[in-house]
Parts: structure tokens; sequence; C-alpha cells
């Protein structure tokens, strides 16, 4: 291959801290924080209806005169250890401090047993125990306190004795046949419990987990912001609200906040917590350990394995064990149309097309009403490159619900593969001008790509540089760096060498850490890794692309140390396949063939039919390249891969390309 003429002036401009280029991260000089301790699954509570076997309710000998009317059936407010035969405990409860001698009402309590600051000194409160039977009879008949609860609906582990402590394991008679049938110890024990006593707010915030299931975020912020209205200390209605967040500051506060109310909440809402903070901050073994854990902790509650499977999708490229986890999910909760979303797109990655519609339209059937069921089967009926179901399926999504504005995208890519890019502009303008931030700047990047497919490099390349502008002045960091990055790339292809390198200069910038600690947080810590690593991997390709192999390699070596510091487990596939991109653009085919042959990325598959057609591996090469021109999605690696993949095959065989 030939060599270009590398200038010194050309270096400095393209690469102004050559062999220092990558991001530092000062707080991973340390390393990885160690891992939380395991938390091991808590053991089954005792929720039955009739008390532990040796241990029966109240002897005769020692029941109270009279039982509290009121009180839910199965709940005893006089424990044994509490109330022994002949009156009230003859020691005070641990954490109250006695009040002085001849303080408490004559003949209710032993000397020095009050119940420190609950009542007036020698007062019952006014009006509500009648003479003589405190604290027997303490509610009125049939009333639950404060009127909130009716008979038989009571939330458990909710009522507390006489002196506000939680009442240890359930005793007294069950409840009248056929109501609030008790769950079974085990399901007790592996259910993630949602720590407030708002039952208003733990519906909001369940809600919210809905809507953010089908991508009604709208829906979700309202309902998270209802929730915590109700309930300011409820850790995941906090956790959901970082994740619908429409901005990157309030996404990080949030989350900070939910992660310091997880401490008090049960061991399974914090394990949520912890996952998807160590996930953000680009920890990807300690979200691991965190989800691990969590799945063994609650171990029957469909949230765990949705959590994780997500974390092993798309952070770990696990997808077989994605699909595992989406398949439990859909086991333990069978009516779960965001177990069967998630497992069709998990079997549509392993390329098992038919099994993903299969579960994609159990989905649709179990949500009749719910719009995103029709835009993911528009997304795989794109895949298999059916762009005429494509559109069928997503104007169903807009039929149930205009102002789901997801679809506008899906719709634009069916009608882009069909060879309309007229109405592609048009969906992806409705995007662009949508409320939400991130549905903008995703209709602002699939219109700049259109250009590509069109043969109008420079015009694409423009409007990537517009858009990182706007998201860079919007303080959308990530976003401006994906824009600036992916110019960059297409100005690589091109030998726009110069041009490239400025493009990389404005990503670092933006990438940069604020010196100051006040500054607002315009970027979570792991897509600002994330996008560290990418920035890494294109300063490699541009180095090869000058013929400056040993650099580009020393490059990809520092990605390889980056990534293992992380704990990507990906690391060596990507770091093999980036060499033999770099094998490729220098002419060594026997390297870029041992590195390209387990590539995925469409981009470095290209690379790799294009060696294999310099070697004579005509057939090869063409089996990828058709692979590659039928790829649907109006993606970066779309953009890279197919218009050339279709040129490539019109050069040897011409004549239309189809998309199906």
């Amino acid at each position: 291959m030939r060599r270009m003429r590398l200038t010194p002036a050309l270096l400095v401009l393209l690469f102004p801290t050559l062999g220092s280029a990558q991001l530092r991260d000062d707080e991973d000089d340390e390393g990885p924080p160690p891992a939380r301790p395991s938390v091991p699954p808590q053991p089954p509570q005792n929720r039955g209806t009739q008390p532990p076997q040796g241990q029966p309710p109240y002897p005769p000998q020692q029941a109270p005169n009279q039982y509290p009317q009121g009180y839910p059936p199965g709940q005893n407010p006089y424990p044994q250890q509490q109330y022994p035969q002949g009156g009230y405990p003859q020691q005070y409860p641990q954490g109250y401090r006695p009040p002085p001698q001849g303080q408490h009402p004559q003949g209710q309590y032993p000397q020095g047993q009050y119940p420190q600051g609950q009542y007036p000194q020698g007062q019952y409160p006014q009006g509500q125990y009648p003479q003589g039977q405190y604290p027997q009879g303490q509610y009125p008949q049939g009333q639950y306190p404060q009127g909130q609860y009716p008979p038989n609906q009571y939330p458990p582990q909710q009522y507390r004795d006489p002196y506000g402590r939680p009442y240890p394991a359930p005793y007294g008679q069950p409840p009248p046949a056929g109501l609030v049938p008790p769950p079974s110890a085990a399901a007790v024990a592996a259910a993630l419990t949602l720590t407030t006593i708002n039952e208003a707010a733990r519906a909001d915030a369940l809600a919210c987990a809905s809507a953010l299931d089908n991508f009604h975020m709208d829906t979700a912020r309202a309902k998270c912001s209802e929730a915590l209205a109700r309930d300011g200390d409820f850790a995941l209605a906090h956790l959901w609200m970082s994740q619908a967040a429409a901005s990157p500051a309030i996404a990080a506060a949030e989350l900070a906040r939910a992660s310091d109310l997880a401490k008090r909440a049960t061991p399974g809402e914090k394990l949520l917590v912890d996952g998807w903070r160590a996930w953000k901050e680009g920890r990807i073994g300690d979200a691991q350990k965190a989800y691990d854990q969590l799945a063994l902790t609650c171990a029957g509650d469909k949230r765990a394995f949705l959590a994780r499977g997500q974390l092993r999708q798309v952070a770990l490229a696990d997808l077989e064990g994605a699909a595992a986890d989406y398949q439990k999910a859909v086991t333990l909760d069978g009516t779960s149309g965001a177990a069967h979303n998630l497992l069709g797109f998990a079997l549509a990655d392993l390329g098992r097309l038919d099994e993903a519609a299969v579960a994609l339209r159990k989905y649709a059937a179990l949500a009749p009403a719910e719009p995103n069921a029709h835009d993911s089967l528009a997304t795989l009926a794109l895949r298999r490159g059916d762009t005429l179901e494509a559109i069928a399926e997503a104007h169903k999504a807009l039929n149930l619900d205009p102002r789901f504005l997801v679809v506008h995208a899906v719709l634009g890519d069916a009608h882009l593969a069909a060879g309309k890019p007229k109405e592609a502009r048009r969906e992806y303008a409705l995007l662009e001008a949508a409320d939400d931030p991130a549905l903008r700047h995703d209709g602002a990047m699939r219109a700049a790509r259109v250009a590509l497919f069109e043969d109008r490099t420079l015009d694409a390349e423009r409007a990537l540089v517009r858009e990182a502008d706007v998201a860079r002045k919007a303080s959308r960091a990530g976003e401006a760096a994906e824009a600036f990055l992916e110019a960059a790339r297409l100005q690589i292809e091109r030998g726009a060498l110069a041009e490239a390198g400025r493009g990389l200069r404005e990503a670092t910038d933006t990438l940069r850490r604020p010196t100051d600690p006040n500054a607002p947080v315009t970027i979570d810590e792991g897509e600002r890794r994330r996008l560290s690593a990418q920035l890494l991997e294109t300063r490699a390709l541009a180095l090869a692309s000058l013929g400056e192999r040993e650099l580009a390699e020393a490059r990809a070596d520092e990605l390889a140390a980056q990534q293992k510091q992380s704990g990507d487990p990906r690391e060596a596939d990507r770091i093999r396949a980036l060499k033999g991109w770099i094998a490729w653009r220098v002419g060594d085919d026997k390297a870029a063939l041992a590195g390209l042959e387990k590539a995925a990325l469409p981009s470095l598959r290209l690379a790799h039919a294009l060696t294999l057609a310099r070697t004579g591996d005509t057939a090869r090469a063409r089996s990828i390249m058709e692979q590659l021109a039928r790829r649907a999605t109006n993606d970066a690696e779309s953009a890279l891969a197919r218009p050339r993949a279709s040129a490539w095959l019109r050069a040897i065989a011409p004549g239309p390309i189809t998309t199906r």
C-alpha cells in the first residue's frame, strides 16, 4: 500500500498531544473501588397465619383480658416477650428513658416504664382512650389507626406495638377463609421490596417504572415526580427518575440521592441502585457483581433479571446470558410485556429472528394498546429486510398514540432503506422538533446520515459538526462528542486527515473534566469513559491511515489497558479487531485476516471483506458485502458500511441491490 508522507505540520495539527492523547482519569489511578461485600439473601419471614410450631398464641393463663378491637386478624399487639402473665414488662423497653417517678398514669404502668415523650404528664391523649382501657381497646371498634386501612387490606409489617416498635413474627388467629391469602415464605424472601409507607407513592413509582419499560419518557418523569412529591425519601423513585431524566445534571443528582437513601432501604433495593450507579460510572465489573447478587437476593422478582440482562446485553455483549435472564423474567411473570420485549431483541441480536418474532408478538398481545410493541415489531421487520411490514407496524403504533415520537425513527429508517430519502427526512424532522433533547439529537444525527446514503459525504460531515455545536451549547457533552467523533470517522475514510484531527481535538475538549468541582454535570462518567475509548480508537485509525502502524498499535495497546481497568470483558476481541483494521490499512493482509475474522462491527466487517477480495476470496467477500448492503438501520456503523458495500456489489455485478 502506498504510504502517505507525514509532515511535521500535519502531525502537529492532527495530534497535538500525540502519545498521551487519551483522556486521563485521575480517579482511575488507584483502580476501581473494591466491590461491596455481598449481601446474603434474607431468610424467609414467617408470614403465615398460624404461629410457628411450638409457639402457640397466648396460652389462656397469659392472655390479656381483652384483645384490642380493630386490629387486623393475624396480628398480635401483645407479644409474649413484652406482656408476660400479670401485667406489663418488668424492664423498660430498650431505647426509652423513664420519666421522673410518679408521672405515669396511676396504676397503668410500673414505676419508671412510661414511654418517653408519648403522652403528657398524667394524661391520656384527649378523648382517645376510655378510662381503664389503655392500652387495651386502643381503637374504636372496627377502625384502624387514622382510618387508613380497611379490614384484611393492611400493609404487612406496618403496625407497631405501643412503644413504636414493629411487631415480631405474627401471632393470632388466621383471617377468614378466602381473604388475604398469605404469600409463601419463599416468595416473600425472593421479592424486591419497595421501601415506602405511602401506598400512593408506591403506585406512582411503579407506573413510572412501567413507562420507562415502554419508552414513554414524559410519562415516566411525571409519575416519578408525583411519587417523590408524596415520599421524598423513596430510593427507587429517585433511581427511576434518574433513568428518565431529560438532562445529565438532573440524572446525576437523582442517582446520588437514590444511592444515599438506598443505604437505609432493603438489600434488594440497594443492590439495584448500586448496580445502576456502577454502570453509569463505568465500573462494569462492580455493576456485574451487584446485579449477580441482586439475582440471588431477589430470585423471585423479574426486575432483578431484567436489570442484569440489560447489563449483559449492552455492556458485556453477553447475548446468551442476556437472553437467559429475560427468559427467567418471563418465567417469573408471563404477563410482563417488558420482559417479552427485551427477550425479543436479545434473540434478534443472536440471529434467532423467528423466535424473536414470537416474543414480540406476545408483547403486542399482552399490551394491545401499547404503541411500543408495534415499534419493536417494526424494528424487527426492518432487521429482516421487510420494509413494507416495518412501515405498516410503525403506522399501527402511531394510530395507537400519535404522540409516541420514538416510532418516527424506525419509520424514517424504513423509508430510507426503501430508497425514499425524502420521506425519511420528513420522519426525522418530527424527532428534531421534539421537546425531549435526546429525541431531538437522535433525529438530527439520523438526518445527517441520509446524505451519506445519497453519496453526499461533505454535507453529512457539515450536518454532524453543526449538531455537535448545538449539543455542546446545550451542555450535553456526550452528544456533542458523539457527533464530533462520527464526523472525524467520515473524514478519515475520505482521507481528510487534517480535518479529522480538528474534530478529534474538539471531542477531546468536550470530554475533558471541568476543573471546578461545582460545575454542572454535562455527562455521566460511564458515558465519558465510553466516548474516551472511542476517541482513542479513532486516533489509532487516523494514525494507521497515515501509515504509522507502530503509533497506531500503541494507541490500541493504550485502549486495551483502559478497557481492562474498567472491567470490560470484550477488551481482547475489540483490540484484536482494531489491530486487524490497522493491518488492513497498511497492507498486511495476513494479520488483517487473522484480526478481523471475528469482527462484529459493520465497518470492521467491511475491512474484512475488502481484505478477502484483495487476497482472491471473492465468494466470501461477496457474502459479507451482501449482508452489509441489506443492513437497514440508520446508525453510524451502517452509514460507514452500507453505501460502500452496495457500491462494491454494483461494481462486480451491475444492477439494483434490494433490501429484501
